[in-house]
């Protein structure tokens, strides 16, 4: 069975994001569009516009062009959405890099992206010589281009490359286009709004949550507003404490477990700055972290999408009414409808659509594979028999419709986690743990305590005899970004097996 809804009035526009930011810089120049903190100031969209003239200026030098990939590691702020909007400018493709990865994860992305040029503060130059040329702020000079080149992409071409957690142990470059990547911008704005208020900006570049928070408002002629860059899903304290103010919110985009976390940080009933719209996606969202929302937010909507859809592909509004619903007590709230031109398809395992089965995704939001990976972009992107011609992603999620037609996400098919809204491969954490001194075999599971845990055996060695969860969690660290290091790494004598010979990972979940 197929869902989908049909064209409306301007769906067919071929604009791009540049082609959209520029437009907000034509309308509002003059307006704030990005900010720090209360008295920082702020940066207005014609700087943002001439800033990005700057780096397409100097990418260009460089010898940047069409489809090359320039990697982008700067912290959160004007510099980096400028850079980005350079990138674009000359038809590059942009390639978020998070300055707080350890070394050996930015080496990684950076030859597996084949990046030419690496964009980074004078902090992390020194570290990232050899991946490409260097090119840092100071080095942009302001304004001194008296003409920059104005390639400017087409819609098919692609617009940025983001890392996942992938199965083989290896991230995997999400290739998206700007076809993909402008209609999800353009139907968020239409129905999530944003050129209200502002919009914090509490996540990095390389989690596409951030697509939300930042690009969105920005073409609506919104103000985004940059929180504290002290981790990947940081500044809790300063979401809270502008939450707390007075100063209106326009659109709050956040995981549900940032959401709950922000439950804890207000008592019941407390009422926070008035807000237009929160947006929840990247995990399962249950009534009871959006109830207290509805009080404080015109509008509450629950997203779903992974990466390979463009951050969000369908959508449902929370309501009163859901949240009274029985079915929405112990069951994750709906996912909703898909955006215009998008289509939901649930399959079966004989590929037949029904009303049960896995998520498969069609419509000008899929991305275009994996970089690099063309095996691994045929199993997930392709066509079926029963649907001739549509192209689709397969999700690995599960799902069913209810009988108003609304979708309901219901599992996995396969052993990957989502944790703090980041999709985790548990073959990516297992596999970082094994290149590690003394290590023999590593499990990591999803914890009945909501924590991500690894179970850990040592080797017959030296090695073995002196490793120490301390020693193994700073080896992690140095291999991974944050989000993938377990909350808590456990050294045990074996792994449980079921009675196929397989690791056991229903007993993981449960030992303590």
């Amino acid at each position: 069975m197929t869902h989908h809804e049909g064209r409306t009035a301007g769906q067919i526009d071929e604009l791009t994001l540049p082609g959209l930011l520029a437009r907000s810089a034509a309308r509002v120049p003059h307006r704030v569009a990005v900010s720090g903190p209360p008295g920082a100031g702020g940066v207005s969209y014609l700087e943002l516009s001439r800033r990005a003239d700057d780096w397409a200026a100097a990418l260009a030098r460089h010898g940047t062009k069409t489809d090359d990939r320039v990697a982008v590691c700067l912290p959160r702020g004007a510099e980096a959405l400028a850079a980005a909007w350079g990138c674009w400018r000359l038809g590059a493709v942009f390639v978020p890099v998070d300055p707080a990865y350890p070394d050996h994860r930015v080496r990684l992305l950076l030859a597996d992206s084949g990046a030419g040029v690496v964009v980074c503060g004078p902090p992390d130059a020194a570290r990232l010589r050899g991946g490409g040329a260097v090119l840092t702020p100071d080095a942009v000079p302001a304004h001194a281009a008296t003409s920059v080149p104005e390639r400017g992409p087409g819609p098919e071409r692609p617009a940025y490359v983001l890392y996942t957690s992938g199965s083989t142990g290896r991230p995997k470059g999400v290739v998206v286009s700007h076809r993909a990547l402008a209609h999800y911008v353009r139907h968020a704005r239409l129905r999530y709004g944003g050129g209200s208020g502002v919009s914090p900006w509490h996540s990095t570049l390389s989690f596409d949550l951030t697509v939300t928070s930042v690009w969105v408002p920005l073409t609506a002629g919104g103000e985004v507003r940059v929180l504290p860059d002290d981790g990947p899903f940081s500044g809790l304290e300063a979401l809270a404490g502008l939450l707390a103010g007075e100063e209106p919110i326009g659109l709050l985009k956040l995981t549900p477990t940032l959401l709950e976390a922000l439950n804890q940080w207000f008592a019941p009933g407390e009422r926070t700055a008035p807000i237009a719209c929160v947006v929840a996606g990247g995990e399962r969202l249950y009534a009871a972290h959006a109830a207290p929302w509805l009080a404080r937010a015109d509008r509450v909507f629950n997203e779903y999408g992974p990466t390979e859809t463009t951050v969000g592909v369908t959508y449902a509004p929370v309501t009163a009414a859901e949240l009274a619903d029985g079915r929405n007590r112990a069951e994750p709230l709906p996912i909703g409808r898909p955006f215009p031109r998008a289509s939901v398809h649930l399959l079966d395992e004989h590929h037949r659509p029904g009303a049960e089965g896995e998520i498969c995704v069609s419509g000008p939001q899929l991305a275009d594979g994996y970089l690099n990976l063309p095996e691994q972009s045929a199993a997930r992107f392709g066509y079926v028999d029963a649907l001739p011609g549509v192209r689709l992603y397969r999700t690995g999620d599960l799902g069913r419709r209810d009988p108003r037609g609304t979708l309901r996400f219901v599992g996995r098919k396969d052993g990957q986690l989502k944790h703090h809204g980041h999709r985790i491969e548990p073959a990516e954490i297992e596999s970082a743990a094994r290149s590690l001194p003394g290590v023999a075999r590593c499990a990591a599971v999803a914890h009945v305590s909501g924590q991500l845990v690894a179970f850990v055996t040592r080797q017959d060695s030296a090695a073995g005899a002196a490793l120490s969860e301390a020693g193994l969690r700073a080896g992690l660290a140095a291999r991974l970004p944050a989000y993938l290091v377990p909350d808590r790494l456990s050294l045990v004598a074996d792994l449980p097996v079921n009675e196929h010979g397989k690791i056991d990972r229903a007993a993981l979940s449960d030992r303590s």
